[in-house]
């Protein structure tokens, strides 16, 4: 997600950009600004002149035993003080990859497994207006009314997903635009969500107990495959975030 330039004020902390390294797949940076932002983006390069967003959880892979399957992205999640990323840590993950499924196959910009990544931080952001509500195992999505009107062409829309139990509580997570699950699986997770100018849907997966068979969906989703295994997440509930920030005040 990259916030519009007009009227927008300068990030409170940049990361700059830091090269991913060797076994270096879980990072944790103190953004000192003292307050839970009201906008945090993750930027990947992917070192061939192209870049991609992070994510705000994970799909999991297909589950064939002895089948390599290609598979990637950058988790990111915030809070008041901290910013947490987790790159893939095992079974062939990539910082990028369409590989598996998605156009044109067999070219030089496939995969990624080398990188570096740039995160920015705003504190405030002039004009922004957030609706936060609660979801658990009982609800499946539904449609909202927006905070305020929106201006699909100058002003941003976005939902985020905020950890209220685990290892990641008061962590923040983005939600996402389409669904990348398409095989049996065991766990996975993410909120998926479209607006329009007054309304925005939201989808949830079917939250169960991990004791329940078949696929088991999660609102923030990240397990040992990611990061190392550092601060696994399985949110069977959360508090969403619906924020609109209006274009039309100068900074």
């Amino acid at each position: 997600m990259i916030p519009p330039k007009r009227n927008i004020n300068d990030a409170g902390y940049s990361s700059g950009m830091t090269i991913f390294t060797a076994g270096e797949n879980f990072h944790e940076f103190e953004h000192g600004l003292g307050r839970e932002p009201e906008l945090v983006t993750l930027v990947v390069d992917l070192g061939n002149g192209y870049h991609c967003d992070g994510l705000g959880s994970m799909s999991t892979l297909p589950n064939v035993k002895g089948t390599q399957y290609s598979w990637g992205g950058v988790i990111y999640g915030y809070n008041e003080s901290h910013v947490r990323i987790w790159a893939p840590s095992k079974n062939g993950g990539a910082l990028f990859s369409v590989q598996d499924g998605w156009g044109v196959q067999s070219n030089s910009f496939d995969v990624s497994y080398s990188g570096a990544f740039q995160v920015k931080v705003w504190s405030k952001v002039t004009n922004t207006h957030v609706k936060r509500f609660i979801v658990g195992r009982n609800d499946k999505g539904q449609e909202v009314d927006l905070p305020v009107t929106a201006d699909i062409d100058n002003d941003l829309v976005f939902m985020t997903v905020k950890a209220i139990d685990g290892n990641n509580k008061g962590f923040s997570f983005p939600a996402s635009g389409a669904v990348q699950n398409a095989h049996d699986r065991g766990e996975y997770g993410g909120v998926v969500y479209s607006y329009s100018t007054n309304k925005l849907r939201y989808w949830l997966p079917p939250l169960k107990q991990t004791n329940v068979n078949g696929p088991q969906g999660r609102l923030i989703y990240i397990n040992d495959e990611y990061g190392g295994g550092h601060f696994q997440q399985g949110s069977l509930s959360a508090e969403l975030a619906i924020h609109v920030w209006k274009s039309n005040t100068t900074c």
